[in-house]
């Protein structure tokens, strides 16, 4: 049951995508510097590893639950 409920699941956007929506946040001047390779890194990663990716990026939140609900088959 672990198994089948416990898996690791790459939720990302595009690289400029959290920098908008941070907005004015005092962390959105650091971001712009680290986003761009944490974001090749776990693309690289999460191809290698084969995990489900969700790209947030143009989608409500209630649009990446309902994908990660049918990737993760928690609904029948």
């Amino acid at each position: 049951m672990v198994t089948r409920y416990c898996r690791n699941v790459l939720v990302t956007a595009s690289p400029r995508e959290p920098v908008r929506r941070k907005g004015s946040e005092p962390t959105a001047k650091t971001i712009p510097k680290t986003i761009p390779k944490q974001w090749v890194i776990y693309r690289a990663l999460s191809r290698e590893l084969g995990l489900v990716t969700i790209d947030t990026t143009h989608e409500a939140p209630s649009e990446s639950l309902a994908k990660l609900i049918n990737e993760l088959r928690l609904v029948n």
